[in-house]
């Protein structure tokens, strides 16, 4: 197969702190079949050996963040995007593992279909009963949820076009970017090749925080979607559609459903409440 048949692919890695699964991350991209893929790192000034990790596999950049960016991964993957080459864009974080061929299966997906932008599947794995509930949640995602899922394999004009992630929409930044590739009629496609998403080893106090995170900046992605109560519901709930549709997968594990519901329940408080603390009724981005 000629080069031309081999466009490069540039994968983009925001970082901090990541050393304990940037390994395995970078092993498998260094596993891959497909034989044009460059690795760009953009590590936010981490006090373990990350950086050193990257020089191994590719380049790095240092990114430092600034204490007005509460959400500081799109502003690294945009800056990843400006010192990218490739044809396409692949954003990776530091806790995916890459089966060997997935990439080239990636590529002739978008290849063959003309398509501009790909979702990607995450099959979740993970310590603690927290972990194992959160990847019970995931397993109902393997077949679509479009209400949860965003795009993360891209043409790099394409991305170059919509001018990157929007830093401002806070927790939807890729949901924001997905709607606006639809919006914009680009073709939005979906691969059934999963990555391997490590979860880690999760408290519930992590998830509770994180979620209020999430709550306190869902207005302003409704500012710009008007206000999209599909999404808005969807996240504020405990009872997703996907779920009713894999109950049979669910009931299968009886004890993690159970601290599945309890998971959602709290989660869905804590977005509740950083959603009523962000001031809802102004609706006015950040600058």
């Amino acid at each position: 197969m000629g080069k031309e048949e081999f466009p490069l692919v540039s994968i983009i890695i925001p970082t901090l702190n990541a050393s304990g699964m940037l390994k395995g991350c970078l092993e498998s991209i260094a596993q891959q079949t497909y034989p044009n893929i460059e690795v760009i790192g953009v590590d936010a000034n981490s006090r373990d050996d990350t950086a050193e990790m990257f020089k191994q596999h590719g380049r790095v950049f240092v990114f430092e963040l600034r204490p007005d960016m509460v959400w500081g991964t799109p502003y690294q993957q945009n800056f990843g995007a400006t010192q990218a080459n490739g044809k396409y864009l692949y954003f990776v974080d530091a806790d995916m593992v890459l089966p060997p061929d997935v990439i080239e299966n990636y590529v002739r997906q978008m290849e063959a279909e003309g398509a501009h932008s790909m979702v990607i599947p995450e099959i979740s794995f993970g310590e603690g009963f927290w972990a194992r509930c959160k990847v019970l949640e995931r397993s109902c995602y393997l077949l679509g949820d479009p209400l949860m899922e965003a795009p993360r394999f891209h043409m790099k004009t394409v991305w170059d076009k919509l001018e990157g992630l929007d830093p401002k929409m806070g927790s939807e930044y890729d949901q924001d970017i997905h709607m606006r590739l639809l919006q914009s009629g680009y073709k939005v496609t979906r691969s059934d090749r999963a990555v391997y998403h490590n979860e880690g080893s999760l408290s519930l106090g992590k998830l509770i925080q994180k979620r209020f995170v999430y709550g306190k900046t869902l207005k302003y992605y409704l500012r710009r979607h008007g206000r999209n109560m599909k999404i808005y519901t969807n996240q504020l709930t405990m009872l997703r559609p996907v779920y009713f549709r894999n109950w049979k997968q669910l009931i299968k594990d009886p004890v993690h459903l159970a601290g599945f519901g309890i998971m959602k329940t709290v989660e869905a408080m804590a977005f509740f409440g950083g959603f009523i603390r962000s001031n809802p009724l102004s609706l006015r981005c950040p600058e």
